[in-house]
């Protein structure tokens, strides 16, 4: 039910003001039925403004808490090192191509190719999760440009994949 001129002040829980030309009256609160709110222009204006605030600030926290929680799911393994490192020119054929992650992961495929087009291994990389993979060439590599495609799966179930590059001089 509104009363209409008067306000309730969400500052002042305990009395109510009455608009009257030249300023507000304080009513007591007897005077005011209880449960009974009425909002001016201005008021309505004010709560939309902090309910809009608060809105905002909560969101603000919610996405936070959201990205600090849900982190560890976004974390992958990651290369963190190869050999030969990516892009290397090298005077001599590696005895050994490696990748090594910071955290396990299952390989599921390990192709090298080069000049000749692929490359066999006699040590194949794809097993159970490690940190650290290596596939051994069945012959020495000639000279030329080498890539190494690779694919696994990490622990936490997501599928990575990618590769790297090297050239033997001649």
């Amino acid at each position: 039910m509104c009363h209409v001129g008067l306000a309730c002040s969400s500052n002042r829980p305990t009395g109510w003001k009455k608009q009257v030309a030249g300023g507000s009256v304080d009513l007591p609160q007897s005077r005011v039925p209880w449960g009974e709110t009425v909002f001016t222009k201005a008021s309505i204006r004010e709560q939309a403004m902090a309910t809009r605030s608060g809105k905002r600030t909560f969101m603000a926290a919610l996405v936070a808490l959201f990205g600090l929680v849900s982190q560890p799911l976004w974390a992958h393994a990651h290369v963190t090192d190869t050999h030969p490192d990516d892009g290397a020119v090298l005077e001599q054929a590696p005895a050994r191509l490696e990748l090594q992650f910071d955290a396990p992961i299952r390989i599921t495929r390990f192709d090298v190719s080069g000049p000749q087009g692929a490359v066999e291994t006699s040590e194949d990389p794809v097993g159970p999760p490690s940190e650290r993979h290596a596939a051994v060439p069945a012959d020495t590599l000639e000279a030329g440009e080498y890539q190494v495609v690779w694919r696994g799966i990490a622990e936490d179930g997501h599928t990575m994949s990618g590769d790297y590059r090297f050239t033997i001089q001649e």
